[in-house]
């Protein structure tokens, strides 16, 4: 008997999701819907000066601020790593969204390897020590930023429509923390980060509802750029 293409697909166990995943779930009301854009840092170089853009990844940063101000979303934060590359980053967008504070850098967003990644990646064996001090550190941040927003969402306080029923913060930072991020809010498997790949500014965007579950609405996207404008090394 000739097999069935649903014969041949591999199986795995069903998943489950966990609705208490930030410790929010027994809060009462039903708050607004958030929404966390991670952005990459753009292309950058060492120096004798240290880590900063390339010209070219200063103009990644001025094109995601300009696509970012076009979605003309009130964004309520612009948060980033300690990291040059980053902040620069941000520094710029920032130009671009005049009504979004651009906050302190904060370490806990700086790049590093959450968590040793299967399959094993080429070229990169960071030491036990490292993956371990990284990924306490990259997990905080993932806790500190990721959470559903609890209480009544302005709809259902009775206030005016124009008061928004979504919230939005910006997050600049590195490809293997916002990798680790995107798998960490969907509950896939964490040591799955290294099989994405973004370029160098693009955009992740994850939606958190106030129920607890988490969409990924796109990931990496670089539609800013042109083709010979993209990098990711």
């Amino acid at each position: 008997r000739k097999r069935t293409l649903a014969e041949d697909f591999p199986r795995w166990p069903p998943s489950s999701w966990d609705y208490d995943w930030d410790g929010r779930a027994d809060r009462p009301g039903l708050g607004p819907v958030r929404h966390i854009i991670l952005v990459r840092h753009g292309e950058y170089t060492h120096s004798a000066a240290g880590q900063h853009l390339t010209p070219l990844g200063e103009e990644q940063a001025r094109l995601v601020g300009k696509r970012l101000a076009a979605w003309g979303v009130p964004f309520k934060a612009i948060h980033s790593s300690a990291l040059p590359r980053a902040r620069q980053t941000a520094q710029i967008i920032a130009q671009h969204l005049p009504d979004a504070p651009l906050q302190p850098p904060d370490p806990l967003l700086n790049e590093g390897c959450p968590v040793l990644p299967v399959p094993p990646a080429h070229d990169y064996s960071p030491s036990p020590e490292d993956v371990a001090a990284d990924g306490r550190r990259i997990e905080e941040a993932f806790t500190k930023y990721f959470r559903r927003l609890t209480g009544p969402s302005a709809t259902q306080r009775g206030q005016a429509p124009r008061d928004p029923d979504e919230e939005w913060d910006l997050v600049v930072a590195h490809a293997n923390v916002i990798r680790y991020f995107v798998m960490r809010s969907l509950q896939l498997t964490p040591d799955a980060w290294n099989r994405l790949v973004t370029r160098h500014t693009g955009v992740t965007h994850i939606l958190i509802h106030p129920d607890g579950q988490c969409y990924c609405f796109g990931f990496g996207d670089a539609g800013h750029l042109q083709v010979g404008q993209m990098t990711y090394a």
